[in-house]
């Protein structure tokens, strides 16, 4: 995804959230901050485990949480 696609992507939506907590997830999470995007959360899968509730200070939810 190019910086026009996720710019236009971003844009449609009031609330946007990462999927995963890897290293795409983090990635991503950084090129949004960049663009001055506002992210609720990482989540994840409902049969994935976290060790930690928070990444980057953003809460981490399961699918089914949100």
């Amino acid at each position: 995804m190019n910086v026009l696609d996720l710019k236009k992507f971003c844009e449609r939506y009031q609330k946007l959230y990462i999927y995963g907590t890897g290293i795409r997830a983090c990635f991503m999470a950084s090129a949004l901050e960049r663009l001055g995007y506002v992210y609720e959360a990482f989540l994840l899968s409902d049969d994935r485990k976290y060790s930690v509730s928070k990444l980057y200070n953003h809460d981490i939810f399961h699918l089914s949480e949100v």
